[in-house]
């Protein structure tokens, strides 16, 4: 049996279908936006937590990005740092596009305000925000030094 023909067959059919669709699809502005944040622990995600938040004439603004990751930063009572800022907005105009070649985030190197484009409304809950937060280092103390034991010299 031929996988690749069969392969190929399905990619066709998806398209066409996709492609029949279109004109159903319409462009809205994005409302809310989802922020995920994950909770990274020796380079191991060892939570999440999602929350949604609204936008400002599609507008993440940097104070309420601030106050979010401010509010959540703690966690099973330790206290995390942001190490990335990523975003993903669902903004693509052809779908075949999509589909062939995908789309990807893109990273904040500071906390700014995030613009989201207008968003095709079946993919709406698409658009996020991911914050990666990892646990602060411990900080490791050097002993003072050994105390000697009280030792009683004998005169000899």
């Amino acid at each position: 049996m031929n996988f690749s023909s069969y392969d190929e067959e399905i990619e066709e059919n998806l398209i066409n279908k996709v492609q029949s669709l279109h004109n159903d699809f319409t462009k809205v502005d994005v409302q809310n936006v989802y922020i995920y944040f994950l909770y990274v622990v020796n380079h191991t995600c060892e939570n999440y937590k999602r929350i949604v938040t609204p936008l400002t004439n599609g507008v993440l603004t940097k104070d309420n990005l601030m106050s979010e990751i401010v509010k959540n930063r703690n966690e099973s009572g330790r206290r995390f740092n942001v190490t990335g800022i990523y975003n993903y907005n669902f903004d693509v105009d052809n779908l075949v596009d999509f589909i062939n070649n995908g789309h990807k985030m893109n990273e904040y190197k500071n906390v700014e305000d995030i613009v989201f484009n207008s968003s095709i409304d079946y993919f709406e809950h698409h658009n996020s925000v991911f914050v990666l937060l990892s646990n602060e280092k411990s900080k490791h103390t050097k002993k003072s030094g050994n105390i000697p034991k009280k030792k009683t010299l004998k005169n000899v």
